[in-house]
């Protein structure tokens, strides 16, 4: 629910930026709001029961600033995530995952990721 909020707010966000620049709005789209965001879809996907995780908020996470080069954006985002696993219990289970974004293209990828 919070992840659909903050992609409706970020890209509500862009859309009404019709005086950004595209060096502006590459970097928002390359932001730690966005490497939160986008950290979450690869978390779920390592889950049991992916429909079942309510994230902690991203106050309540760590999104670290990697070097990437001057192509490409790259963060260490860790936080939390209660879901379900496979016998029906709610668990809290903290996540470490490195996500990168190239420059330029609209797509995110997920390295190193832990969920314990």
């Amino acid at each position: 629910m919070r992840t659909n909020f903050l992609i409706g707010a970020i890209a509500i966000t862009l859309a009404g930026c019709g005086d950004v620049t595209p060096e502006q709005r590459e970097a928002i789209a390359c932001g730690p709001t966005m490497a939160y965001v986008m950290s979450q879809t690869f978390v779920k996907r390592g889950l049991k029961a992916p429909s079942t995780a309510d994230f902690g908020s991203y106050s309540e996470s760590q999104v670290t600033p990697m070097p990437a080069g001057e192509s490409a954006c790259k963060f260490l985002v860790i936080g939390h995530v209660d879901a379900q696993n496979s016998f029906g219990a709610m668990i809290r289970n903290r996540y470490i995952v490195t996500v990168a974004k190239t420059k330029g293209l609209d797509s995110w990828t997920a390295s190193e990721m832990t969920i314990r």
